[in-house]
């Protein structure tokens, strides 16, 4: 009721009745399932769409938004799509200059992750190693991020 009213009120295209329905994505996608994250996707999708009309493909409201819809397909087991939705992520997360960044870490892990779904090791390794690498900078070498992504590694390199 409360996003309807939003809505209603500013408009689809209001940033903040586009951030409440992409956190209404994401609680879609914890509650888990089908159907959930097929309604997950059709929200991020239509985020996603109008993030890029109203500030462009390069913007970083745009791009978090094109990660999340990777991310759902990651979740509903697509790992092509996903895989080049992330690719594109990355390259734009690159492209603007962030390249010690969060958003340049969760890119390239989430990269490597799906790469190693498809059975994909040398490249996932490359994937994680940089995404390790920034996470040392972002977040501190001994952050628990660190220790989760350490562990991706090891099971990536089997």
């Amino acid at each position: 009721a409360v996003i309807r009213n939003s809505v209603r009120a500013f408009g689809f295209s209001d940033k903040k009745t586009l951030a409440s329905y992409a956190n209404l994505a994401i609680c879609l996608k914890t509650q888990g399932g089908h159907v959930r994250l097929v309604e997950a996707m059709k929200i991020e999708a239509a985020v996603f769409k109008t993030r890029r009309r109203l500030a462009g493909p390069d913007d970083p409201t745009t791009v978090t938004s094109m990660a999340a819809v990777g991310r759902t397909f990651f979740l509903r087991g697509n790992y092509q799509q996903a895989e080049k939705i992330q690719r594109r992520v990355l390259l734009l997360t690159d492209h603007n200059g962030n390249l010690e960044s969060a958003e340049a870490m969760w890119a390239a892990y989430s990269l490597g992750v799906t790469l190693d779904r498809q059975d994909k090791a040398a490249d996932a390794e490359q994937m994680i190693r940089r995404a390790l690498r920034v996470a040392a900078h972002v977040c501190g070498a001994e952050s628990s991020t660190c220790a989760a992504m350490v562990n991706t590694l090891a099971d990536v390199l089997g």
